[in-house]
């Protein structure tokens, strides 16, 4: 990739592999510059309100790899100590052996 920006396509991949993983929400998938952002969308309190729940970032390293990272209870974003190809770091989203992205 060169330091590019994420494709579309892998913004689509993403979107389709973790949408499988979720029965109860809709998975949204935003990119902007090199990071791709995981939500969980689910109904809101109030009619046509959503909220929207933070699942896992995937930050471009711009040699095609791309660092996984997790949203702490705080609001913020952590390193999950693991950087690889889009495939292996959707596997460790997907398998959430720590219970880090998708809860116990």
């Amino acid at each position: 990739m060169d330091g590019a920006a994420p494709l579309d396509f892998e913004v689509a991949k993403i979107a389709r592999v973790l949408g499988k993983r979720r029965t109860d929400s809709e998975v949204v998938v935003t990119r902007r510059g090199k990071t791709i952002t995981v939500r969980a969308a689910r109904p809101g309190a109030a009619p046509g309100e959503a909220e929207q729940q933070p699942i896992a970032q995937f930050r471009g390293d711009g040699d095609g790899t791309y660092a996984l990272h997790w949203s702490r209870a705080t609001g913020g974003w952590e390193s999950y100590g693991i950087s690889g190809t889009l495939d292996e770091c959707l596997e460790e989203v997907r398998r959430d052996a720590y219970g880090c992205f998708w809860g116990p």
